[in-house]
């Protein structure tokens, strides 16, 4: 799943649940959603490629889209196609990934940084949040997952 899948399905929710006065209703905008691409993106959002994966860091509204408080702390999958490590491993395009090994991830260098800890060969946790739900996901043997 995209950002901006994930965005319009979270709109889509909201429609269903949301507002129910019919007064209100007809007041409601549906907001407008500009697209970040290519260096636009790149300039506003730090990213990288793990496992064959696209992970980056969330920015302004995206928060929102993911249930999370603007506060909240961690790494968004972006991509993850089907041939990667990373989907092998049980990771999919959406996961926003908050703790590994148990240790909060602050942003994308701290995400980096702890799986450069964990001791080649080791398995590791990652808890994540996919649709809404948390997960956990625990990553055998990298080096497979390649």
């Amino acid at each position: 799943m995209t950002v901006l899948e994930a965005i319009q399905k979270s709109t889509e929710f909201l429609a269903k649940k949301g507002v129910e006065s019919p007064r209100l209703k007809a007041i409601a905008r549906t907001p407008e959603i500009t697209l970040l691409t290519g260096n636009a993106l790149a300039a506003t959002t730090a990213q990288a490629n793990w496992l064959g994966a696209t992970v980056r860091e969330l920015a302004g509204e995206e928060y929102s889209a993911f249930g999370l408080a603007a506060d909240a702390r961690g790494v968004l999958i972006v991509q993850a196609p089907k041939a990667s490590g990373a989907f092998r491993a049980g990771l999919l395009a959406g996961d926003f990934v908050q703790r590994v090994n148990g240790r909060m991830v602050k942003n994308l260098a701290e995400f980096v940084a702890i799986l450069g800890q964990n001791p080649a060969g080791q398995p590791f946790k990652l808890d994540l949040l996919r649709s809404y739900q948390r997960k956990t996901v625990e990553i055998f043997d990298i080096d497979q997952n390649r």
